[in-house]
């Protein structure tokens, strides 16, 4: 009995089973639809990635170009770094700069010294934190700065100028070089007499250069004491101690033209630098004017600057008659006869001065931007 029921029982299964798959291959035959793709378009959710800009890429890296020349014990530097913009430009300058440089045997020093020339409108100024100058090249939208310095050579020649070398990679944020790979990167730049060892790096350096927060930043500038407004067309000038701010605007006229400058310092208010008519008298001196103490005095303006009462004086000579003039040296002089604008106010202990000075019709043309930067002058409480 139970064999038999078990044989029934495992017949009815298999032929449910049989019976379902009939049903499952069903519509696969007779004269069912083929099956269809249907193709549906939806808005996209995210735009489409931009090109990537290889020019844009490329302007926003910095360089770093430098020149080694291994004198003795000694090795010399001459660094450049510059945006990646125009840098063509930059580097054919660098090459002519370079081209002039000679070293001269300095008895004081008792060692070798380079000697250069500079082209129409660069400049030396002191070198600081070890440099032994620093040669300032006109720019936009900084100045550029050149820097000459000399370090002892510490250790075989090969390996000195690989350290140096990751030190420039480090200050641009890129890995160290193996000596191989710095030789492979090392070029040759001639010098007045002999070459020197060239490298030219580019990156992004750490500490954002000059030109890259000039160009970032609004027309207001300030600094812990001051708060001004930057006059179209000028630029950040050659600064030292004693200057508060520098400004210079160069000509678009002439290349060799000098200059012209703002200049604002601050000095104890005692003695002559007190005194209006000391102050007047020397800026006197310096436009090539000559009156009397009285006339002087006449020429100092009440002027206010910062929410402070000061005092405001013109110092522009007239300009000679050059037709009545014989002489043609005359007649050059009196085209680059300097003039000086200047404007002080006393502020706790201190006086401060605010200065325009430079070729005379430079000046004259530059009187209203600097009235306007006067008008912006303004000073922080919490200095």
């Amino acid at each position: 009995m139970c064999h038999s029921s078990g044989n029934l029982r495992n017949r009815s299964t298999l032929l449910r089973c049989s019976f379902a798959l009939l049903l499952s291959l069903a519509p696969l035959s007779g004269c069912q639809d083929p099956p269809q793709i249907i193709v549906q378009e939806r808005p996209r959710t995210e735009p489409a990635n931009e090109p990537f800009d290889v020019v844009s890429w490329r302007n926003s890296r910095d360089h770093i170009m430098v020149a080694m020349a291994v004198r003795g014990e000694f090795a010399w530097f001459f660094k450049l770094t510059a945006p990646a913009e125009g840098i063509e430009k930059v580097r054919e300058q660098f090459d002519a700069w370079l081209a002039t440089v000679e070293f001269e045997r300095d008895e004081q020093q008792e060692a070798e010294v380079p000697d250069w020339e500079n082209p129409q409108g660069w400049f030396n100024t002191r070198g600081e934190g070890g440099q032994y100058a620093v040669v300032r090249i006109p720019s936009d939208p900084a100045p550029l700065s050149l820097s000459v310095m000399r370090l002892p050579v510490t250790t075989k020649e090969s390996r000195y100028v690989t350290m140096n070398v990751n030190r420039w990679l480090r200050q641009l944020g890129l890995r160290p070089f193996e000596d191989r790979q710095v030789e492979e990167l090392q070029q040759k730049r001639s010098l007045k007499v002999g070459t020197a060892k060239y490298f030219e790096l580019s990156g992004r350096l750490q500490k954002p250069p000059a030109w890259r927060v000039a160009a970032s930043r609004s027309r207001t500038m300030q600094s812990k004491e001051i708060r001004f407004d930057m006059p179209d067309g000028w630029e950040a000038g050659r600064m030292n101690a004693m200057r508060k701010l520098s400004l210079v605007k160069k000509s678009a006229d002439e290349e060799d033209a000098l200059p012209t400058a703002i200049v604002v310092t601050a000095f104890p208010a005692s003695g002559m630098m007190g005194d209006t008519l000391a102050n007047v008298k020397r800026w006197a001196g310096e436009a090539g004017i000559r009156e009397d103490d009285e006339q002087l005095l006449k020429l100092a303006t009440d002027r206010t600057i910062g929410g402070l009462d000061g005092q405001y004086v013109r110092l522009v000579a007239e300009q000679p008659d050059e037709e009545a003039s014989e002489a043609e040296g005359e007649t050059e002089q009196s085209k680059n006869q300097n003039a000086v604008i200047a404007a002080m106010v006393q502020r706790r202990g201190q006086m401060w001065f605010f200065k325009l000075n430079g070729p005379r019709q430079a000046v004259i043309d530059s009187e209203a931007e600097f009235e306007d930067f006067l008008n912006s002058f303004e000073f922080r409480e919490s200095e």
